[in-house]
């Protein structure tokens, strides 16, 4: 599923140092971090910053997502995070 994805291996990350990192983003304007789905004992996540897509994997225990759903590559089932221009 993440070879369709065009990642065929996510950083495995905490999400503690995504929200940092969601914090240090390139062009704040047009950053998003959304969750893209769970599989196994991961919820992963997609960043996009300037057209540079990056993959993330966290432990299902770090955070929880509003619906959490199985990976996908549908963009339309994808939840926009709370992070960097999105932050609450």
């Amino acid at each position: 599923m993440l070879t369709l994805l065009g990642c065929s291996n996510p950083a495995l990350v905490s999400y503690q140092s995504i929200q940092k990192k969601s914090q240090t983003i390139i062009e704040p304007k047009v950053a998003l971090w959304c969750y893209i789905g769970s599989k196994n004992d991961f919820h992963f996540i997609h960043h996009k910053d300037l057209g540079v897509d990056k993959y993330y994997k966290v432990n299902k225990s770090e955070f929880e997502p509003k619906n959490i759903f199985p990976l996908s590559t549908n963009q339309q089932k994808w939840q926009v995070l709370p992070l960097g221009v999105h932050a609450k």
